[in-house]
């Protein structure tokens, strides 16, 4: 293995900036991603100077924010965001009770990983 090391077909520190360049784009939350590498078995201290080297280009606010919205606009409120000719040509699912729509909208952004609280805001808000 520590030959493979050395002719760097085996680089956790690439391992770990392609995997979360590819989970940023999903997008997913850089808590969510952390879990995910520390589960590949990459090193902690490697995992940590990746997402700071990240976390300057990305704003965990603002993605969390244009989720909730994008979701709101397929799976709910059709008074939020701007339907799409491509959204419009599809059939529309039919809007869900709001608290239904709230926990599902909570469900779904937890699942990507974000914060509790961050989510809370965010869902109150919308």
């Amino acid at each position: 293995i520590q030959d493979l090391k050395t002719l760097h077909f085996i680089d956790d520190r690439q391992f770990a900036r392609e995997w979360m360049g590819w989970r940023l784009k999903k997008p997913w939350a850089l808590r969510r991603i952390s879990w995910e590498l520390q589960s590949k078995g990459i090193d902690e201290n490697i995992i940590k100077e990746e997402i700071q080297n990240q976390a300057h280009d990305y704003d965990e606010g603002k993605v969390l924010e244009e989720l909730a919205q994008r979701y709101l606009v397929r799976y709910g409120d059709p008074a939020v965001g701007s339907h799409s000719s491509r959204q419009l040509s599809r059939k529309a699912p039919k809007p869900l009770d709001p608290q239904k729509l709230k926990r599902r909208l909570f469900a779904y952004l937890a699942r990507r990983g974000f914060e509790t609280g961050a989510i809370q805001r965010v869902v109150d808000y919308l």
